[in-house]
């Protein structure tokens, strides 16, 4: 196993010795299980419930977006409906918003950061390299 260092909060470490026998144990379980669980998540848990217009509108509205832990499941909503608003993207996609936002607003906090972590993920992949977002979502749809 390879060696990191990150900077944690004081709340971060109480969730961590309070959760867990030792701080690095519980960083190291949370970190090695993150692939599995996005997985998981995309492939099967929300697989099929957002269409291939929706996903690209939310993968649009958060191209710009830099993720900070104390807004984590709160990017996307947020994002989502200033995109709308203000730039129209639900007519760019044909999506229809209020029914997007319905199926956003029925998701739990923990759904929607592990969904804006996988945006992030297409973004982050494509400033390394041309990324296919037709390539990218089929795991989700």
């Amino acid at each position: 196993m390879k060696n990191t260092n990150a900077r944690i909060t004081d709340k971060t470490e109480k969730f961590l010795t309070d959760h867990f026998r030792t701080k690095s144990a519980g960083a190291e379980y949370i970190l090695a299980a993150m692939p599995a669980v996005m997985r998981k998540f995309i492939g099967m848990d929300i697989k099929g419930r957002f269409t291939e217009n929706e996903l690209k509108l939310m993968i649009d509205a958060m191209e710009r977006c830099v993720l900070s832990p104390e807004m984590a499941g709160q990017h996307l909503p947020l994002n989502v409906t200033d995109g709308i608003m203000l730039d129209h993207i639900d007519e760019k996609w044909g999506v229809d918003a209020v029914q997007l936002n319905r199926t956003l607003a029925g998701m739990s906090t923990p759904e929607i950061m592990l969904l804006e972590i996988w945006i992030q993920g297409f973004w982050q992949a494509a400033t390394e390299h041309a990324q296919d977002m037709d390539e990218y979502i089929k795991a989700a749809l």
